[in-house]
């Protein structure tokens, strides 16, 4: 589904390449975790599969489609595929849980009464739906991370990128915000997650892809 082909990454004014000769294929429905140091290029991954940033040299294909050089009218269209989570979960803290999550929606042009239904069952699979009117700041860290999720599914993307998900969560919050992810890929959804947490890795038993300085350092199932 997704596929790097000696795909580099340099930064403007960059010492070195975030990422280099990087070659890598994530399946459709697969569950990938992408480890290593702060600064190793999984971020970077993540955002080239999202978009959000260009490749340097090499090539990206999406479902078989070649999105290295995607057009900015043909961006929006691409990240609808894509539901992305981040350790900040960058929640509208003056607008209801509901509110947030229907923006992906919204910015597709459906009305508020027209995208509560898909709302309600986002809320539904993170198990928040009692929360639907509640404003983000009344919530735990790991309920505002369980939004930012629904945020991201409610559109039913193909992927689901998330970069370090549970960095600022305790382990017992790590443990139930992985739970859903294994969840939801268990569904069908491709699930592609940055992490420093190696426990977090070795518990689930998926395929892990070890980058460090920009390099692939191994490709293995723990």
């Amino acid at each position: 589904m997704i596929e790097f082909s000696n795909v580099s990454k340099i930064y403007p004014h960059g010492q070195s390449s975030a990422l280099e000769n990087v070659s890598l294929k994530i399946a459709e429905g697969e569950m990938v975790f992408l480890t290593g140091h702060s600064g190793a290029g999984k971020s970077t991954v993540l955002r080239i599969i999202s978009g959000m940033e260009k490749v340097t040299a090499g090539t990206v294909y999406f479902g078989g489609n070649n999105i290295t050089r995607l057009s900015k009218s043909q961006l929006p269209y691409y990240r609808r595929l894509i539901g992305m989570i981040f350790q900040d979960h960058k929640l509208m803290m003056n607008k209801t849980v509901a509110e947030n999550v229907a923006l992906p929606l919204l910015i597709k042009n459906l009305t508020m009464e027209e995208a509560m239904m898909s709302v309600e069952h986002a809320l539904q699979k993170v198990g928040l739906l009692s929360k639907i009117n509640t404003y983000p700041l009344y919530l735990s860290a790991g309920e505002q991370q369980r939004v930012g999720i629904a945020r991201a599914i409610v559109a039913k993307p193909k992927v689901l990128l998330a970069d370090e998900p549970t960095g600022n969560l305790d382990y017992a919050l790590s443990q139930e915000i992985m739970s859903l992810f294994l969840e939801l890929n268990s569904d069908g959804m491709t699930v592609v997650m940055a992490t420093h947490d190696l426990d977090l890795v070795a518990s689930s038993h998926k395929r892990s892809i070890e980058l460090q300085y920009g390099k692939v350092i191994s490709d293995l199932v723990i």
